[in-house]
């Protein structure tokens, strides 16, 4: 069972920012982040994990591949989408630190309330983000009969 406390630590004391290679690894290994050679570009080359300031994350998936484009000419690739492409948190605006923190928090039962303090997050993106979780543990749980995580 994991704590708060490890949560925290687990993300390097950093509640939002640039991950470390260390953190990123933890997330794929808990499958919230796709792991190298799974997704592809549009060309079907395989991505790989590259920093990235451009990006709230530091890190993106990145092709560097080059292909043959309609004029015959040898172009490189350069696809690159964030780390979040392919996951339930890709259009979400919150840090991975606090969509994590969310999620260990709500499966204690914690009240909204404390969370979005806690958080600091606003009214309607706890609601919505609870609501989504009823959502998963329902699909899972009830529909498919299937256990959630690893």
């Amino acid at each position: 069972m994991t704590s708060i406390i490890e949560i925290y630590e687990i993300f390097e004391h950093k509640t939002s920012g640039h991950l470390s290679m260390s953190v990123i690894s933890v997330l794929q290994s808990w499958g919230l982040i796709a792991k190298n050679n799974v997704i592809k570009c549009n060309k079907g080359h395989f991505l790989e994990l590259c920093p990235s300031t451009s990006y709230c994350d530091g890190v993106v998936w990145r092709c560097k591949q080059t292909y043959i484009n309609s004029s015959k000419k040898k172009v490189k690739c350069n696809f690159y989408p964030s780390i979040r492409k392919c996951t339930f948190i890709s259009k979400s605006h919150l840090s991975i630190y606090q969509i994590v923190t969310f999620a260990y928090l709500w499966t204690e039962k914690v009240s909204l309330e404390f969370i979005r303090n806690q958080l600091k997050i606003a009214r309607q993106s706890s609601v919505d983000w609870a609501s989504f979780h009823r959502e998963v543990v329902f699909d899972g749980m009830i529909l498919r009969h299937q256990k959630i995580g690893k």
